[in-house]
């Protein structure tokens, strides 16, 4: 399977000769006069630029990458006054200056080492962005499982270590798919698009026969939501081709894992279908049964996300295993509640909640630990069955009884849910461009991975 990207990112050790590069130089503080001090870029007298900028802030070089971007600058020489520039801000820098559309070049001064390190990421999380970025006629579910798989593959060639990774792609209406959500969210797809579910083994060498699971991922992997019978209105359906973020995002944090060194063993589940509109389309007040003795009717089949998670849930609480990391565009609750800088996380183990947060330090990358409730399980509790799965009820706090509802489906295992209200920026900011997908989480779901 081959993506044709519309951009490319290229890091050099040296600064060629035959190219045209600007000179951008961070540093710190606020531009002198007679420049307005609020002003961050000044340029100077070469041509190039000063980008000023506080290294106190959040994410202050992909701030600064932004800015430049701004200014239309794409072949970029840089440096920094009184600041340390390292991986981090290398790669922070190039993630500022990506808008999907320009060749970005950049020569920094890094060591041979470094810049290596800086060419994976960069390559990885433009990959992300790129991706859940790409159009629904492009991405089908089945094609989502395979690019998942064929990522993790690339990902254990650069180790070269004797680590095997396995996959399977199971799609309806195979005789052994028997997964409740998928089958009914999925029933209103053409039939070149059947539901899927993807499983994916990263294994490290000397561990084949070992059936303990040192963290099982399960990513949302939506390619196009219309909303179903409770069809969204077109400016919320615009943007649905990045509801399969969850497992975009996942697939690519294991793969960066894969690629520093992970040495644990995982399991990734994506479930991916289609929820569209037709005759066999899955309606309002069905109920579905699923194997775990679970019922739920489908109050709302625009709640479809969690429909699907349910059924990979299930899969990976039998497993023997340390953690379930789950991570899907759920709720617009969740933006609502801290907008699109910051990604909404849910866990009942404070434990676990304190390996998160330092994961998300060490990846640079703001997050905020929402309610998840027992007490919230009134709001869905069903009539016809065992959960519903939305409630309408005033006062439901939405994105905590949608991570309640998945929690219904991880048994006694630790789990975290990663709410993606950072996933996607289509009015841009300080810190991304415009209509763009983020690869919010990657960087630091690959550090959870890696020290969990």
């Amino acid at each position: 399977m081959t993506l044709s990207f519309s951009s490319a990112i290229t890091l050099y050790d040296a600064l060629p000769e035959t190219e045209l590069f600007g000179d951008v130089t961070l540093t710190a503080g606020k531009a002198p006069a007679p420049f307005d001090p609020a002003t961050p870029v000044v340029p100077d007298a070469n041509g190039g630029l000063f980008i000023y900028v506080d290294p106190d802030t959040y994410k202050w070089a992909q701030a600064a990458g932004r800015q430049c971007a701004g200014a239309g600058l794409f072949k970029v020489s840089l440096c920094a006054l009184g600041l340390k520039i390292g991986v981090r801000e290398v790669v922070d820098f190039v993630m500022g200056l990506y808008d999907g559309r320009h060749d970005i070049h950049l020569f920094a001064p890094l060591s041979p080492e470094d810049m290596a390190v800086a060419r994976v990421e960069c390559a990885i999380l433009h990959s992300a962005r790129f991706f859940a970025d790409c159009d629904a006629r492009t991405v089908t579910p089945r094609l989502l499982c395979e690019f998942a798989l064929e990522l993790v593959q690339k990902a254990v060639v650069l180790r070269n270590d004797g680590a095997k990774v396995s996959g399977r792609v199971l799609s309806a209406p195979d005789e052994d798919f028997a997964f409740t959500g998928l089958l009914n969210v999925g029933a209103g797809n053409a039939p070149e698009r059947p539901a899927c579910m993807g499983i994916i083994d990263f294994i490290p060498a000397g561990r084949e026969n070992d059936p303990h699971f040192d963290a099982v991922l399960v990513g949302k992997g939506i390619t196009f939501d219309s909303g179903g019978l409770d069809l969204k209105p077109p400016r919320f359906m615009a943007t649905m081709r990045t509801d399969k973020c969850g497992a975009v995002y996942l697939a690519h944090a294991l793969a960066l894992a894969v690629s520093s060194g992970l040495n644990k063993k995982v399991r990734f589940y994506v479930p991916a279908t289609d929820n569209v509109v037709s005759g066999n389309a899955m309606h309002p007040g069905d109920i579905l049964s699923y194997k775990n003795g679970v019922s739920v009717e489908v109050t709302n089949t625009d709640a479809e996300g969690r429909l699907i998670l349910a059924d990979a849930l299930i899969e990976a609480s039998a497993l023997d295993t340390s953690l379930i990391v789950e991570a899907s565009t759920l709720t617009g609750a969740a933006k609502t509640a801290l907008g699109r800088d910051i990604t909404a996380y849910f866990t009942s183990d404070d434990a676990l909640a304190s390996e998160v947060e330092a994961a998300f330090k060490a990846g640079g990358e703001d997050l905020w630990r929402l309610p998840l409730r027992d007490y919230h399980l009134f709001f869905i509790k069903g009539k016809r069955s065992t959960l519903v799965n939305s409630s309408s009820a005033d006062g439901a706090p939405g994105a905590s009884t949608a991570a309640l509802f998945l929690s219904q489906f991880t048994g006694d295992k630790r789990f975290v849910h990663f709410d993606l209200s950072s996933a996607f920026s289509p009015e841009g900011g300080q810190f991304y461009a415009a209509q763009t997908a983020t690869a919010a989480t990657v960087r630091s779901v690959a550090g959870l991975l890696m020290e969990a």
